[in-house]
């Protein structure tokens, strides 16, 4: 089950763009969205975590390989 974490990505429901994490702060986490500079706040409510696109690929492989990924 994925988690929003700092350093992950998660979906804002307000824009509908995709944010990395950077920090967390009393309820409160500080999204950067993809290739911009300026810093937003939101709450936990208003953000779905995502997959890195690393995680994506490796999920990916695994599964081709036979492997079978458990959600825990």
């Amino acid at each position: 089950m994925l988690e929003l974490h700092v350093g992950g990505l998660a979906l804002d429901a307000a824009t509908g763009n995709v944010c990395r994490i950077v920090a967390k702060k009393k309820g409160w986490w500080t999204v950067q969205f993809l290739g911009e500079d300026a810093t937003h706040s939101r709450r936990a409510k208003q953000l779905t975590p995502r997959a890195d696109a690393t995680c994506v690929k490796l999920l990916d492989l695994l599964t081709s390989q036979g492997y079978v990924v458990f959600d825990f």
